[in-house]
């Protein structure tokens, strides 16, 4: 699988549901179909992308969105915005402030998608009926990835209000009183 047939998918599974769950549903039962390395292949882009987001900027503003935000709602926050696609993923990479279109139309959740985590493990087991610790063995063996959590030197502070409207005044002035979730 290349990484172009990686957010074809994804935009694919766009169009399948009402919301990102059945989306997520549609996405799991179409890679099961797929020959187990492209399941690896599938997994093995979207890693290579999240580590992508692993950034202190996108830390900042997922602080400033769910007025706090832990290691786990991080990555959790980083899985919803690689949902939403290449486009807005790749944006919000360049600047956070440009998923305000997406924040405006949640009503009272918050961005966060964990399950979008273990997408291809759940193909993998709905294939194969093995279970994710099995998928992972052999994703490691496959996939040649050999991701290293970053290093992350944040360049803001919780405790700096002030800072963090200067650093992103948009997402300061939607969600600094008044967070999602």
């Amino acid at each position: 699988m290349t990484e172009d047939q990686f957010w074809c998918m994804l935009e694919t599974a766009h169009r399948k549901g009402d919301d990102p769950e059945e989306q997520h549903e549609w996405l799991i039962g179409k890679l099961a179909k797929k020959p187990v390395h492209e399941i690896v292949g599938f997994d093995f882009h979207f890693n290579q992308q999240y580590a992508k987001s692993y950034t202190s900027d996108l830390w900042a503003a997922a602080f400033i969105i769910m007025g706090g935000c832990s290691d786990d709602s991080f990555d959790y926050f980083r899985a919803w915005l690689m949902f939403l696609g290449k486009e807005p993923y790749e944006g919000a990479l360049q600047n956070p402030e440009s998923i305000l279109p997406y924040l405006e139309r949640m009503e009272e959740d918050v961005p966060e998608f964990e399950d979008f985590l273990y997408c291809a493990s759940a193909a993998f087991e709905e294939k194969t009926g093995m279970d994710q610790d099995d998928y992972l063995d052999l994703y490691w063996k496959v996939s040649g990835d050999v991701y290293v959590q970053p290093e992350m030197e944040f360049d803001w502070s919780e405790d700096d209000g002030e800072g963090l409207f200067k650093k992103f005044p948009l997402l300061w002035n939607a969600y600094g009183e008044t967070p999602l979730g």
